[in-house]
């Protein structure tokens, strides 16, 4: 496949923008890494339960109840991992995310089994796979964002790192990949 200009300035443009917000969530303050990190990690759970359906087409008859309850409870490693710098109406957030996904925990499988249609323990397996692959990863950037490191970096230089990494190597695979 050769080089389409015209796509890669779509994709320039678009990447830019993006960029630009990316760069905005993370260096702004904790907050504004907090609500854009929250934002993605909703948006991987749609992408991963779409993924899922795709690949299994019985993860389509999952409930409503699971489909959401499972995306708040892996929401709550995100807050657990904010390590006490957060409060929201006097609570800390760390305290709020872990007693949150402690009740979740024992709320959605009795709400699973006794609502459930049909309950198979490959789509809860499938659905805890995805709090390991989605929610927890997004937790540990969110802990390495609010840690206070000895070495004198930023909270934001770990994770800023990361991402602009990942930028550069999908964007010379996109090249390489192009010529």
């Amino acid at each position: 496949m050769a080089l389409n200009i015209q796509t890669f300035k779509t994709r320039a443009l678009t990447a830019l923008v993006f960029v630009l917000v990316m760069l905005a969530g993370l260096l702004w303050n904790q907050a504004s890494f907090f609500i854009l990190f929250s934002i993605i990690h909703f948006g991987c759970w749609f992408e991963y339960q779409k993924l899922m359906e795709r690949i299994d087409p019985d993860y389509k008859q999952i409930s409503g109840f699971h489909r959401y309850g499972i995306m708040i409870a892996g929401w709550c490693f995100l807050w657990y991992f904010t390590n006490d710098d957060f409060l929201f109406l006097g609570i800390r957030m760390h305290a709020l995310g872990f007693w949150t996904g402690l009740i979740l925990l024992f709320i959605l499988p009795i709400v699973e089994l006794l609502f459930s249609k049909e309950l198979t323990l490959k789509n809860i397996g499938k659905s805890a796979l995805g709090i390991l692959y989605i929610s927890l990863s997004w937790g540990f950037m969110m802990d390495m964002r609010t840690q206070q490191w000895s070495s004198g970096i930023s909270g934001y230089t770990i994770p800023l790192v990361l991402i602009s990494t990942i930028w550069i190597n999908d964007t010379m695979q996109y090249l390489v990949g192009s010529f």
